[in-house]
């Protein structure tokens, strides 16, 4: 993890917990980490009825976008905006990757 973060925070299935630079805890976050979440996106999706979601997808795809782009400033050691993160995915070698028919990403997308 990179040194210039000033805290912590790590979770799971039980909640979750937040830390500072020394390791000692400073909150923690009771809940089941989602463990139902699964469950009530797939029960959604067979009823068909969009209001059965506990949580707007929307929202959800935003959240889990911003874990995602901490943990890449995360990795890189340094501060990211929303256009820095997007570049560097975008550039990415991993993108790029021969892939094997039907799985196939279009250059342009």
């Amino acid at each position: 993890m990179s040194a210039a973060r000033k805290s912590a925070a790590r979770g799971g299935r039980g909640g979750g917990w937040t830390y500072d630079t020394h390791d000692k805890k400073l909150n923690q976050f009771p809940g089941d980490g989602g463990g139902t979440h699964h469950v009530n996106v797939i029960e959604a999706v067979r009823s068909g009825e969009p209001g059965k979601l506990r949580a707007n997808m929307r929202d959800g795809h935003l959240s889990a976008a911003l874990c995602h782009m901490a943990n890449i400033s995360d990795r890189l050691g340094r501060r990211q905006s929303v256009q820095d993160t997007h570049a560097t995915v975008a550039n990415h070698e991993w993108l790029s990757r021969d892939y094997w028919e039907p799985f196939v990403v279009p250059d342009r997308v």
